[in-house]
């Protein structure tokens, strides 16, 4: 099941007649916001508090560990890659000690 719902006129097409994957991402960031000026640990602590409906801790546990399901785990990964331009590996995402570790892997990934 989709996080959010977007009504568009049109889906974007690539010159071949498939849908346009940078430009549908550009559609997304628009819809959940860039993360150009904002840390990636806020933001993680957010969206794990509206997925698990409790604040976390950022220095407890990676995202299964805190209870955060693979599907969802997999649904932050394409967020993340939304959100900041960066592409990490759902197991990198996984593999990740704690929320502190992950937005110091965005932060490396994005050269901040």
């Amino acid at each position: 099941m989709p996080s959010a719902l977007v009504a568009i006129d049109a889906l974007p097409l690539s010159a071949a007649g498939k849908a346009g994957r940078h430009a549908v991402e550009a559609l997304l960031r628009d819809h959940i916001g860039s993360g150009a000026e904002d840390d990636p640990l806020t933001y993680l602590l957010a969206t794990v508090a509206r997925w698990l409906g409790r604040p976390a801790d950022p220095d407890n546990g990676g995202l299964l560990d805190l209870g955060v399901g693979s599907l969802t785990t997999a649904r932050i990964t394409a967020e993340i890659a939304c959100r900041y331009g960066v592409r990490l590996g759902l197991s990198e995402v996984i593999r990740a000690s704690s929320l502190r570790n992950l937005a110091a892997l965005i932060a490396h990934s994005r050269g901040s």
